[in-house]
Order: structure tokens, then C-alpha cells, then sequence
């Protein structure tokens, strides 16, 4: 069984996140946990394409990362790997108000 492209990119994306695993279809639970990386804290959700995605697919994949939270305080975001470029040089998207809610507006950070 030849490995896809897809399944590839998710497990290099993985290893830049210390201790996290990609999920693999088998692990999606009913209550969320469906991301694509495992990782605490966070809701990874990764897209691989062959050419620059439009802001429809980003946002699709952004609320994707949001529906699959594990825990309500989950950090969800969207990783974008374009074919032929170096893992390092994928785009991590969220929206502004996510952001601005984890890292500007919490006081505990």
C-alpha cells in the first residue's frame, strides 16, 4: 500500500510540535478529537496543495481546526503546506479574534 501525499505532510508537519502524532482516520471521536495532529492544548488541521489556496478553502480549514476541539480552550488553526516547498514555510492561519483571545487579550500569558 503506497503511502498518500497528504498522510506524509501531516506526520512531517507533527514533528514540529514536540511529542505530537498525526491522528489518522481511525481516531475521530464523536465529542471532537478529530484533529489531525495530536497535540494538548492545541487543534491542528492541516491542508497540503499543489498551488496557493483561496481564503475560502483557508477559512474552511480554519473552521474545521474549531469543530474538532477536544477541549473548549483548545487552540484551533489551520496549517497550509504548498507542494514542492519546505515544511518550515507552511502558513499557520487562525482568525484575529482567536488570536487576540489567546495571546494579546489573556492576562495569564
Amino acid at each position: 500500500m503506497t503511502d498518500k501525499t497528504w498522510k506524509a505532510v501531516e506526520r512531517a508537519i507533527a514533528k514540529f510540535f514536540p511529542g505530537a502524532k498525526r491522528r489518522g482516520a481511525d481516531f475521530g471521536g464523536t465529542d471532537g478529537g478529530k484533529s489531525d495532529i495530536i497535540f494538548p492544548g492545541w487543534s491542528i488541521e492541516v491542508k497540503h496543495r499543489t498551488k496557493v489556496p483561496n481564503l475560502t478553502l483557508i477559512a474552511a480549514a480554519i473552521q474545521q481546526a474549531e469543530d474538532a476541539r477536544e477541549q473548549p480552550t483548545d487552540i484551533p488553526i489551520a496549517i497550509i503546506h504548498l507542494a514542492g516547498t519546505e515544511y518550515k514555510n507552511s502558513v499557520v492561519c487562525m482568525r484575529l479574534e482567536t488570536f487576540a483571545d489567546f495571546f494579546v487579550n489573556n492576562p495569564t500569558q
